[in-house]
């Protein structure tokens, strides 16, 4: 495959065209514009991964939309449109975009604005992919080159017959069953997309702190410390895990839980050194309700700055992100902005 940068000064517009079994792709380098139209990123994205598994030209006008040229666009524009900003703001409140979707469903061209929002889902798949070593097999291209043999084929079932096992080989851990797809991409999504720099909300964290120290299947850590029996090897197992969970958790904590969380994590360490008394029970709850209360304190004020910003900041700033999407598409869209700039604007007056 070439790339031609065309001169700045020139004429030129966007093209691709297959030269000598290969492709040639022209591209104008004083000019971003070609950058805009998505159908032109969708083009040179598939040109690109159909060169890599030597397609020509007639097969690769016949690939459906896939994940993983949505993928490849937002990589190419991510320096311009932020690190999976939407992704990050879901999965802070524990919203995970559907596996399945993302693979049956992929991206289009002409999906509009929306749009971004599946390159940023498809993104992420291709990082957590990335991460276990996938695009160092040959998986990526046996899916392609069966998905352009049989281009109706569901995705998903490509995704589970040639890339998942890649994964399974990566995350079983010595389990001779490892986790199943969507509980792995799940999983491996919050962990990626939640960290010091994009915590988890406070109502999220209360619910997954809650959902680690009491399991449905097994008694909870206030139960084991209130205890009048030894500790038994499984019940210490639990606790180690729990603690794992917990320490996992809390690189996603917000700031002010981090030291709460770590001082929880502390009292478990005891309880399964020292064994379960009263005076264990009622220092682990007072570190849970200590973790509790600043939990209280920041969705209060993320609630009062929530507020402020509804009352003191114009709507029009607040959706700022929203126009900028929709200025980048064809002149129906970029007159529905226009239209809604107006209405904002008469609103703040």
């Amino acid at each position: 495959m070439k790339i031609n940068l065309l001169p700045p000064e020139g004429t030129g517009r966007f093209c691709i065209k297959e030269v000598f079994g290969g492709y040639e792709i022209s591209v104008p380098s004083g000019n971003a514009d070609w950058l805009r139209d998505p159908r032109n990123t969708d083009a040179a994205a598939r040109t690109c991964f159909a060169a890599g598994i030597g397609l020509r030209e007639e097969k690769r006008n016949k690939l459906p939309d896939c994940w993983l040229f949505s993928a490849a666009v937002y990589r190419g524009l991510a320096s311009e449109t932020g690190a999976l900003p939407a992704v990050r703001a879901c999965a802070s409140r524990g919203i995970v975009p559907d596996l399945e979707l993302i693979l049956s469903s992929p991206a289009s061209a002409e999906d509009g604005a929306c749009r971004y929002f599946c390159d940023e889902c498809s993104f992420l798949l291709f990082e957590l992919c990335r991460r276990c070593g996938v695009f160092r097999t040959g998986a990526v291209f046996d899916f392609l080159l069966e998905l352009a043999e049989h281009p109706r084929t569901d995705q998903t079932q490509l995704f589970r017959k040639h890339i998942y096992p890649v994964i399974l080989h990566r995350t079983r851990h010595g389990r001779q069953k490892g986790p199943d797809m969507n509980e792995w991409f799940r999983s491996a999504a919050l962990s990626y997309a939640c960290d010091i720099l994009h915590p988890m909300s406070p109502e999220n964290l209360e619910v997954r702190f809650q959902t680690i120290i009491a399991p449905d299947n097994a008694p909870s850590v206030y139960k084991l410390a209130g205890g009048k029996d030894k500790l038994t090897p499984e019940q210490s197992v639990m606790l180690a895990r729990m603690m794992m969970d917990l320490t996992r958790l809390r690189t996603a904590a917000p700031a002010g839980c981090g030291l709460r969380l770590a001082a929880f994590i502390s009292d478990i360490d005891r309880l399964r050194m020292l064994g379960p008394s009263k005076e264990m029970l009622d220092q682990l709850r007072s570190s849970g309700a200590s973790l509790e209360k600043e939990l209280a304190f920041i969705s209060a004020v993320n609630f009062r700055l929530k507020r402020a910003e509804q009352k003191f900041v114009p709507p029009g700033w607040r959706c700022a992100m929203l126009f900028d999407a929709l200025k980048t598409e064809n002149s129906m869209k970029t007159s529905l902005q226009n239209r809604a700039e107006r209405m904002l604007d008469r609103y703040e007056r």
